[in-house]
């Protein structure tokens, strides 16, 4: 086994992954039988076109499905992936949640949460596959504040989106008003839109909707004033 691993090593390097190599062992907690094994599974991050295609080649992605199709609460990850990739992960993470300072941060926010160590350890999986994918991506070694600072960018992104993105039509229809009722219960909930209505713009009510017979019948009106 260590003989197939240093052969495997020596090949890489004297082939064109040397710089990968390096890299790769750049990261805290990845040595090099498992940036060989990893670069001789996956044939390099050039097969992939994002990180999420890669975790989900390991096997790592989240799903919350049973065998029937049925959903669950709890999220497990597929197992469907390279078990080779998963199982030098699982060494790989044990050790950077001792040296890794992102990963070991991580890990104990996870565990600090109530989560189960083992839960907590697939996610440094995870995140140490997302450390590998960016130091291949960016052929430069691991930086642990070019990291944080990546985070900060990713983290301030995200919330301008939020606050930029506008208010649909779906959004500001009232949530209880999209349902086959009958008519009686239809009335009822356009009196409701008429207040909500009324309320938003100050204007007088309208006279409350009278029904005389159930009917199915099916309300889709919004707040003109949300719009």
């Amino acid at each position: 086994y260590a003989d197939a691993s240093k052969d495997l090593i020596r090949a890489l390097r004297s082939g064109n992954r040397a710089n990968q190599l390096d890299v790769l062992t750049s990261i805290p907690g990845i040595g090099e039988h498992t940036a060989a094994v990893f670069l001789a599974e996956t044939g390099g991050i050039e097969n992939f076109s994002s990180v999420k295609k890669l975790i989900s080649f390991a096997g790592l992605n989240p799903v919350n499905l049973n065998e029937s199709g049925d959903l669950i609460d709890n999220k497990h990850i597929s197992k469907h992936g390279n078990a080779h990739i998963r199982s030098i992960l699982h060494m790989a993470a044990l050790s950077a949640v001792q040296h890794n300072k992102p990963c070991k941060e991580f890990y104990k926010k996870l565990c600090d949460r109530g989560k189960k160590g083992s839960v907590a350890l697939v996610a440094v999986m995870v995140k140490l596959l997302r450390q590998m994918y960016a130091v291949l991506k960016t052929k430069k070694t691991y930086d642990p504040e070019r990291e944080a600072t990546r985070r900060q960018q990713a983290l301030k992104q995200q919330q301008n989106r939020s606050e930029q993105k506008p208010i649909t039509a779906k959004q500001t229809t009232l949530p209880f008003i999209h349902a086959p009722v009958s008519r009686i219960e239809a009335r009822k909930r356009k009196n409701a839109v008429a207040q909500h209505t009324a309320q938003r713009t100050g204007a007088k009510p309208q006279k409350p909707l009278r029904a005389n017979r159930p009917l199915i019948v099916q309300t889709t009106e919004t707040c003109q004033a949300c719009h």
